[in-house]
Formats: C-alpha cells, structure tokens, sequence
C-alpha cells in the first residue's frame, strides 16, 4: 500500500511538471513571426536574419519567435513587399523598388556617399536621408528596421573605355544600364552611352556585343556571374547595392515597446555589420576577379571619386527633385556635407 502510495504521489508530481511546462511553453510563444528573404540559404544577408531570430529569441525569453523563410519561398520580392504592406507576411528582408511608393527609389540614388565611413552614416537611423526612407515605408504601412549594405556598386566592362574618370570625355563605350530613370539619368550626365537590357538577357548581350560594359553590379556580383567575360572593374563607388529589414507597422506596434527595441535593435546591430562586411568583401572579390580571372581592376584615387560624385550632384541630382521634390533633394546634400 506504501509503494503504491509513493507511485501516486510520483505520479502526481510529473503530472504537474507536464503541465507547468506546457503552460510555460504556450506562454513563450506570445508572438510567432514569419521573415521572408530572397538571398539563398547560405548567404551572409539571409545569416543575418538567422543572427537576429536568435537574438530576438534570447532577449525575449523566447517570447518573440521568428522564423526565417529564405531564397524567396515566400515568393518574390516585389509580391512579398505587397504581403509585408497588408501584414500576410510579418517581416522581409529584400531590395525595395517604388512599385508602392516612388519616393522608395531614393534607395538607388547615386553617390549618397563616396566613402565606407560616409555609407555607414547614411544608412543610420539619424540621416536625412533614413528618415525620409523611413516615412516613405511608413505611408504604405510598413516599419523600416534597417538597411543591409552588400557593397557599392561599380563599373564592369569588355573593353577599355577613353579616360572614364574624366565627366568630359567622350568615354567610346556602350554601357548596360537597367530599367531605371536614376541610372539612364546619372550615366548620361557622365557622358556615358547606355542601352537598356533586362537582368535576364545581360550575360547573352555581353557575351555576343551588344553592349561593352555594365553598371549594377558589386565586385561579389561580377565574380560569381560575369568573371569569364569582363576584362575591366572600376570602383567608381557610384550606386550602393542595399537590402532593407523591414516588418508590418501594425504588427511591430502591437509589440509591446521593450519588444519593439529588442527587434529594432537587432536589426540595427546587423545593418551596422554589413558596412563593415562590405568593405572586406569587396577587397576580397576585386582580388579575386583579378588574381583569378585577370581582369584588370583600375586604379582610382579618392579625388577622382569626388569629381564623379561633383559632377552626379550637381548635373543629375537637380533633375530628381521632380521625383522626390527639392526638400528632399536639399536634405540629401546636407546628409553629404
């Protein structure tokens, strides 16, 4: 009868175990959030959502549990955005078009900066140009947590183009741009020839001559997609590939405020990284490009950067303001100052 009576109480005792660990459990899973990204599983940017889900994770107790969706299983950027806009998708992480709202494409907008330490400060939540970018998201119902920075974007071409660096010059070269106001606007305005190509049909065009050269690409991107064909990398700094963290303003509202930080924080810490990342990857893939594939990676002095960057601003900016507006135009040159 005793052994029996201490199987009960053993019994007992488990069964209440059993039960605070379901309720504690339940407990922590207050909050459950998807996060949608397009970069394939093993890159550094979708790391990063990985980084933050944890660290959300651990400063919540758990109470906050994100789920990382990446190489786009969600479904496209654009569409996914548009899901993040009505909150069917709780966070994304992926470049960001003026397909909702224009004043978005200030995220293209050649030479914001001409140096790493200059990058950094506009992509912090203090600049002119964060706050802008931030409102914008906010008008479609979107909070912006932060901007990723996968490296500046520089120009690649087949054959050497006349004196590149001189905004004078004739440069003799056709240069692929994509379907983008800012690009056709800002390459014209360096005396640039352009021709406009989708993604899509960029490798056939360079291979078979259809133009000589391209703008969009990181030295990363040259590497992995064009290394066998392009001869010449000039790091004229002159847009910056960039990926912005973002979530449902409704959703991140309904957070409680300590919960609001954690996630925001943790996506700052994250954006801060990728500045730094992006410089050391950039070094290693020019080398790469050149060691490897002995494309010749041309000199350019940090005057010269400035020059190009004079010129944009002063040519090609002006003509923005009827995108965006003349305030904005106006505070973008303080971010630069």
């Amino acid at each position: 009868m005793r052994k029996n009576s201490r199987l009960m109480v053993l019994f007992l005792v488990v069964a209440m175990m059993v039960t605070v660990f379901a309720v504690t459990a339940d407990a922590k899973a207050k909050y459950t959030l998807r996060f949608a990204g397009n970069y394939a599983h093993d890159h550094p940017g979708t790391q990063s959502q990985y980084d933050i889900a944890e660290e959300v994770k651990q400063a919540t107790n758990g109470e906050v549990e994100i789920t990382v969706y990446p190489g786009g299983q969600l479904g496209d950027y654009s569409q996914v955005y548009e899901d993040v806009m009505r909150g069917n998708v709780d966070m994304g992480f992926f470049y960001i078009t003026g397909q909702y709202n224009p004043m978005l494409e200030i995220s293209s907008m050649p030479y914001l900066a001409t140096t790493w330490e200059g990058l950094a400060k506009v992509f912090s939540p203090t600049s002119f140009w964060y706050k802008t970018y931030e409102a914008a998201h906010a008008e479609v119902g979107v909070k912006l947590l932060g901007v990723y920075v996968d490296s500046f974007i520089s120009l690649a071409t087949m054959k050497e183009p006349t004196e590149p660096f001189n905004v004078e010059a004739n440069h003799n070269i056709l240069i692929r741009i994509p379907p983008a106001e800012l690009y056709k606007v800002t390459m014209k305005d360096l005396n640039y020839d352009t021709v406009t190509i989708n993604w899509s049909d960029l490798y056939t065009s360079m291979q078979t001559g259809v133009c000589d050269g391209w703008i969009g690409g990181t030295a990363t991107l040259n590497y992995f997609q064009f290394r066998d064909l392009i001869k010449h990398f000039y790091p004229v700094r002159m847009f910056v590939e960039n990926v912005s963290y973002i979530m449902n303003k409704d959703t991140f509202d309904g957070l409680p405020e300590e919960y609001q930080k954690i996630v925001f924080d943790a996506c700052q810490k994250q954006a801060k990284f990728s500045v730094e990342n992006a410089q050391k990857t950039e070094a290693e893939y020019q080398k790469k490009l050149a060691d490897e594939n002995g494309v010749k990676i041309h000199d350019i002095t940090q005057e010269d950067i400035e020059t190009l960057a004079a010129q944009v601003r002063k040519a090609s900016w002006p003509k923005f303001a009827k995108m965006f507006g003349e305030d904005v135009i106006q505070g973008l040159i303080s971010d630069t100052q």
